[in-house]
């Protein structure tokens, strides 16, 4: 069976309303404004990052970037006396899950659903449609118990392996609310290498390498040194882009300054044995800096939208296809 890494960025979140880096100081902005009691504790960050307006004075800097910021507290927080760090991370939690839309409840009863997994779609079928890649990334199958149309686990088209850069839990909302809304008995979830629980053979690997809005915000900063709570997702990714067949990159723009990460794919591939190709499936002018990084012989590279990709997998999911996830992949990336 193959194996599949996806590597998502923000772009694979941004469809959903989520700020990416660039545009995250003025999302926050606007949620302040719009409802300036809730998130009266913004007014703190806020103060926060105009007081570096000095700066400016003398140097070139990038008050707008959350992670660049981060990285000026904690050298400060290193080398002096200046507050900690942490109740900005936690201004950076706030933000995401404000922007998180919830997943619309499902417009059909469980005895009414058709045999596919398309009745994830319903008012909101971008929301939705995160369903379905998860449902995909879970081998999910129809089936039918007591007369209802229920969900249970098939046999997977590949063995896939998620590794985001990405704070939020879109992927996991999406798999709670599969486990709420269609209950099985198998039990759904990704598999989170930070965890004390064994994974199994059929496990779906989540490996978050900059933490998370639930547990604790470690985003890339001039301390390159990993932080231990998150090494245990960094070594799961490590072995499983290592053993990779397909790397298949959605919404991450391989921005200059994630130099880390470049150093982190060259040391997995390094133990590669049968990779493949490389695929990647992102908006804007990054394409000269992946055919930087990769051979151009191993590369495919698509820029188009998120939403499109997940668009063809709702088509394909529609017309009943159990490997939805594979066709719309071929369809991004033909051969």
């Amino acid at each position: 069976m193959r194996n599949i890494v996806y590597l998502l960025g923000a772009g694979f979140s941004a469809p959903l309303g989520l700020p990416t880096i660039s545009t995250f100081y003025w999302r926050a902005k606007d949620l302040y404004e719009s409802e300036p009691v809730k998130f009266a504790h913004f007014s703190k960050s806020f103060e926060l990052m105009d007081s570096f307006g000095r700066l400016k004075t003398f140097m070139k800097a990038d008050l707008e970037n959350i992670e660049e910021i981060l990285s000026i507290l904690e050298m400060a927080e290193a080398l002096s006396s200046e507050p900690s760090s942490q109740p900005f991370s936690k201004f950076i939690s706030d933000v995401i899950v404000a922007c998180t839309p919830e997943i619309p409840a499902p417009e059909v009863h469980d005895e009414d659903l058709e045999p596919n997994i398309s009745h994830f779609l319903g008012k909101k079928p971008l929301v939705s449609s995160y369903c379905l890649f998860v449902a995909q990334l879970l081998a999910l199958r129809p089936d039918r118990v007591n007369e209802k149309w229920t969900l249970k686990r098939g046999e997977p088209s590949a063995q896939y392996s998620i590794v985001t850069l990405n704070y939020d839990c879109v992927l996991e909302s999406a798999c709670e609310y599969i486990e709420r809304h269609y209950p099985n008995k198998t039990g759904l979830r990704f598999y989170d290498p930070a965890s004390k629980i064994k994974a199994t053979s059929t496990d779906v690997m989540l490996a978050k390498l900059h933490g998370s809005v639930t547990t604790e915000i470690v985003p890339p900063t001039w301390n390159k040194k990993i932080h231990q709570s998150i090494l245990p997702a960094w070594r799961a990714a490590f072995a499983s882009v290592a053993k990779a067949n397909e790397l298949r990159f959605i919404g991450y723009s391989l921005p200059e300054t994630d130099s880390y990460f470049r150093y982190f794919l060259k040391a997995a591939i390094s133990k590669s044995f049968n990779l493949q190709r490389v695929d990647v499936l992102c908006s804007g002018n990054v394409h000269q800096r992946y055919q930087d990084l990769f051979e151009r012989n191993r590369l495919r590279f698509n820029p188009g939208k998120t939403q499109d990709y997940l668009t063809q997998l709702a088509n394909h999911a529609k017309a009943g296809a159990l490997d939805a996830l594979e066709q719309a992949h071929r369809k991004a990336f033909p051969t």
